[in-house]
């Protein structure tokens, strides 16, 4: 059976993005300061319980507290910072990385990948985003391959993001426009996303099945 030709996916609207931006960044932000503050009165009353059952329940509800916070900032981790500030790389690729262990992922940077991402921090969440997208999809012992290419007589680069897991319909769906991808925190945004940022550059975004199996995402964009 031929491989479905590649999905172009559609940007968000620029105002869109910045509105989604400032919302999400402010939610963060507000999140943290309550889970902060919710967090140090846990640890106060954890330390006067004898009773080792009700110690366990507030260990519990400490973790259950903290599982929201994380998959916001799982979301944010794809989305540009409030006022075009820059996205540190340092941060990004350790959330990455971390989230990679946690799966049994194995997350492999190609060198032009890692020294572009220094030189340009614009198109840092563009990365960010298609991980996140990929290592949502993927299951123990995947392999998810990021990696980077120009095209010698147009300079124009290619971003690949390829894995060899089991694929994802619902996120081609999404990415089609037939549906927005749901459960496991997803807000189905992370494509447009990429995409809005790419075409502020110029650039766009495809999606397609990976052969054998697996995904692969192509963000590409012209030469300054």
């Amino acid at each position: 059976m031929p491989t479905p030709p590649p999905i172009a996916v559609q940007p968000l609207d620029p105002a869109l993005l910045a509105q989604l931006v400032r919302l999400l960044h402010k939610l963060k932000h507000d999140l943290s300061n309550s889970l902060v503050a919710a967090m140090g009165e846990l640890d106060l009353l954890a330390e006067d319980v004898d009773d080792v059952a009700l110690a366990e329940r507030l260990h519990e509800t400490r973790g259950n507290l903290l599982r929201p916070f994380r998959d916001l900032r799982r979301i944010t981790t794809g989305l540009p910072l409030p006022e075009g500030a820059p996205v540190r790389w340092q941060d990004v690729r350790h959330e990455l990385e971390t989230r990679a262990r946690e799966l049994g992922v194995a997350l492999e940077w190609q060198p032009d990948v890692v020294r572009w991402l220094a030189a340009d921090p614009a198109l840092r969440p563009i990365v960010a985003a298609l991980v996140t997208n990929a290592l949502d999809a993927a299951t123990a012992g995947v392999t998810v391959d990021v990696s980077l290419t120009a095209e010698p007589q147009t300079g124009d680069h290619f971003l690949q993001i390829r894995d060899d897991g089991p694929g994802c319909s619902d996120l081609l769906a999404a990415a089609d426009g037939k549906l927005a991808r749901t459960g496991g925190a997803h807000l189905g945004l992370g494509l447009p996303v990429a995409a809005a940022i790419l075409a502020q550059r110029g650039g766009h975004l495809t999606l397609q099945e990976n052969a054998p199996h697996g995904l692969l995402a192509i963000a590409s964009w012209p030469e300054d």
